[in-house]
């Protein structure tokens, strides 16, 4: 096997993130690497239902999850191997044979901040230890779309003066951060805009491996859903500088068509404050039991 392909060496940085990040399903010839805010709790199930892996659920897990399905974020109640659970010389077939898939899903940067915003953030799904928290604090919530404009832009606003380019969560990491892509080759980047094309793709790959696709199951529970909405002309501008990188090579155009304000119907205040304190009061369960408050 070393003779057929050349070894790969990775940075401890790399092995950390692809140690919790890759999923290897080695009966389907498949690597697939998690993009956070791009379909990838439903990406997590459907991998786990290919690998016939226990999944153990909230149950078993410490993680602030907001319900059974999120466990499937804590990498010790997934028992799908990854990358790095193989030998090298496996390793090395994952990465380089043309027979193996290996997957990735990519998501236009402006939508994947926005939802990544309305979702950890104005939900209040995040730690409390975050520094964008400990900086800004966890946003109010009003049903009025200008309102939360201003607010999203104070968290970009602080993304561009305070954390980018080496940003603080994977929420809202770079896609390049998080893929590595000049260290895995990807023959299979499927784009949440054509989910259904990068899909059928896949599907075709696991059908010539004699296996079932399983379905990927369509998990949002976040209450408010918004993204290219919250954006301004500010917002566009500093997002285009600050994911530059995921633009280019995502091949996504670094600005769009229309800012006007839309007539979208938003939840009430009183139904999204439930979501929000719901969401702390796990959080701080989670952090005390772990000995972290």
């Amino acid at each position: 096997m070393t003779g057929r392909f050349p070894m790969i060496e990775f940075t401890a940085g790399q092995r950390t993130r692809l140690g919790y990040a890759s999923f290897v399903v080695a009966d389907a010839r498949m690597l697939f690497v998690e993009t956070p805010k791009a379909a990838c709790s439903s990406f997590k199930h459907t991998i786990a239902s290919l690998a016939g892996a226990d999944f153990g659920g909230i149950q078993n897990s410490l993680m602030a999850a907001k319900s059974d399905a999120m466990g499937i974020h804590d990498r010790s109640a997934v028992s799908v191997p990854s990358l790095f659970d193989q030998d090298s010389e496996q390793q090395t077939e994952i990465l380089t044979s043309e027979s193996y898939a290996r997957v990735c899903v990519v998501r236009n940067p402006f939508a994947r901040l926005a939802s990544a915003w309305a979702d950890r953030l104005l939900c209040h799904s995040i730690s409390p230890l975050a520094p964008s928290i400990k900086e800004l604090g966890y946003p109010e919530y009003r049903p009025e779309i200008g309102f939360l404009r201003e607010q999203f832009a104070e968290f970009v606003n602080h993304l561009y003066r305070k954390e980018a380019p080496h940003f603080s969560n994977h929420h809202w990491s770079t896609m390049e951060q998080l893929l590595l892509p000049d260290v895995i080759s990807y023959n299979l980047e499927v784009r949440t805009e054509e989910l259904a094309k990068g899909v059928a793709k896949l599907i075709s790959h696991i059908e010539e491996q004699g296996m079932v696709w399983p379905g990927l199951p369509r998990l949002n529970e976040n209450p408010v859903q918004l993204g290219l909405e919250l954006h301004t002309p500010l917002t566009v501008r500093r997002v285009a500088e600050m994911y530059e990188v995921d633009f280019h090579r995502y091949g996504y155009r670094p600005k769009f068509a229309s800012l006007a304000m839309p007539s979208i119907v938003l939840p009430d205040a009183d139904s999204v404050r439930d979501v929000q304190q719901r969401n702390r009061r796990i959080f701080y369960l989670s952090l005390k039991v772990r000995g972290l408050l």
